[in-house]
């Protein structure tokens, strides 16, 4: 009876001293993304022109302490004939603390002129 008892106690124990953990609290960082400029390419064919590519030229904004080793972002882009392309991207580039760090990436958006871009789920960590 007293071994029961002494294997119960042990098992609570544990079960109460493995069972709890603090709640991790995910760091916000004060970032930002800001589209600088938007270029496209165009090409002469047959009396008209073709619309090509999008570069989108940004710059991550990190008005924090800490450095951002990763930031990642959906940008989405609007051609005049409202038609939306998205594309999400990744980059592991280390951008220092109060500083900032300017990229550019591409966008494909079919043949037509560009309206607008902008970035959504921006991810920074």
């Amino acid at each position: 009876m007293k071994k029961n008892l002494l294997y119960t106690g042990i098992i609570v124990l544990l079960v109460l001293a493995l069972g709890c953990q603090k709640k991790k609290v995910e760091y916000k960082y004060n970032a930002s993304l800001r589209i600088d400029s938007i270029k496209q390419d165009s090409s002469p064919l047959a009396l008209t022109w073709v619309k090509g590519t999008v570069r989108v030229y940004y710059t991550v904004l990190n008005n924090d302490a800490v450095d951002i080793h990763t930031y990642g972002y959906n940008i989405n882009a609007l051609n005049v004939d409202s038609s939306f392309f998205a594309l999400g991207e990744s980059h592991d580039n280390v951008v220092l603390k109060n500083s900032s760090r300017s990229d550019s990436t591409k966008i494909g958006v079919g043949n037509a002129r560009v309206a607008r871009a902008y970035f959504n789920n921006v991810v920074i960590q």
